[in-house]
């Protein structure tokens, strides 16, 4: 009903309607609808500072980039945050010099708090996974863009939910898509950037840990919340 009022008072909202077939589904329906010249994503339980769009958008205009990284603000259940980046750069990198701060996590891997250049994205689809999906596309647009541009002066609002829920959720195979993702990633940069290989062993010796870790909290559950958190 929220949005309806809005669709009434501006004809550039367009409200898709489908039944709940998961975020991949909803994501893909909303690339094929899309006709702006950019793509960006917002998930459900976040929020954005109110210029996060106009810097963004400012900044491609500037730099003619393909991907614009703002930074993230991450808030806790008690309202307090953190920064997902400390140092307040904002400048513009190529390919290369991109995938080593991906590689290195300096920047995060997740679709929200980016705007993409639609021509990057149009032909790429969300795989139907429940986890990892993000990542997964992330990497895919990476590969087809040349120019990324960071603006630290804005925030993306992340809401971390801190109970621990992972002992909750059974581990399924499709936890394993991060294993096949991150083999696809050290694959691609052995082939083509080989001067980040060690940057991609690192990266994927950290994704396999994290994966370990949740599996074997499936497990067994007493004390691991304490040592995935750390």
């Amino acid at each position: 009903e929220i949005c309806k009022k809005y669709a009434e008072k501006d004809n550039r909202i367009v409200i898709v309607n489908q039944q709940h077939k998961g975020v991949s589904e909803a994501r893909n329906h909303g690339l094929d609808v899309a006709t702006g010249d950019f793509i960006s994503f917002v998930d459900s339980d976040d929020t954005m500072d109110k210029k996060f769009y106009n810097e963004l958008i400012n900044t491609q205009i500037v730099t003619n980039a393909d991907i614009v990284v703002s930074n993230v603000k991450c808030v806790d259940d008690n309202n307090s945050f953190f920064p997902y980046n400390n140092d307040n750069l904002s400048r513009t990198y190529n390919k290369e010099e991109f995938m080593k701060l991906l590689l290195n996590f300096k920047i995060g891997n997740a679709v929200w708090g980016k705007l993409f250049k639609k021509d990057c994205v149009h032909d790429l689809k969300f795989k139907n996974i429940k986890i990892n999906e993000d990542f997964i596309f992330f990497w895919d647009i990476v590969k087809k863009s040349e120019i990324f541009s960071v603006n630290f002066s804005v925030f993306y609002n992340y809401y971390v939910n801190t109970t621990f829920s992972l002992t909750k959720k059974k581990f399924t195979k499709e936890n394993m898509s991060m294993i096949e993702h991150i083999d696809n990633v050290l694959n691609d940069v052995d082939s083509n950037y080989s001067n980040l290989k060690n940057d991609a062993i690192n990266y994927y010796n950290a994704c396999l840990l994290h994966n370990l870790i949740l599996y074997y909290d499936y497990l067994c559950s007493d004390f691991v919340e304490e040592l995935y958190f750390e």
